[in-house]
């Protein structure tokens, strides 16, 4: 069995990997082994997804071409509206889609 535990070139946080833990690795990605890359993620059901500050490093891994290789526009992040890091998230990830929910 081979580890999945992401590389120190591809990860930029270890503490990132949990959420991101069931993207390929990125010697997997079209190599035909192992999950295929899955066609969307939705970060919701967790608590306010932009008060975690993992969040955007697990954003910038799964879309990252070196990594996940996911577009952008096939990433939602469902927030109740988090100010300080909304700002962020439009600022970093301008593609990733923002679902408001309302509390």
């Amino acid at each position: 069995m081979r580890s999945t535990t992401p590389s120190p070139a591809t990860a930029t946080s270890s503490a990132s990997w949990p959420i991101c833990g069931y993207a390929p690795t990125a010697g997997r990605v079209g190599s035909g082994e192992g999950l295929p890359r899955p066609a969307s993620v939705a970060f919701t059901g967790m608590g306010e997804a932009l008060a975690n500050p993992h969040v955007f490093d697990a954003l910038t891994l799964l879309t990252d071409a070196g990594y996940a290789g996911m577009s952008a526009r096939r990433v939602t992040v469902s927030t109740v509206g988090f100010a300080p890091n909304l700002t962020r998230l439009v600022d970093e990830h301008p593609q990733v889609t923002i679902t408001h929910v309302r509390s």
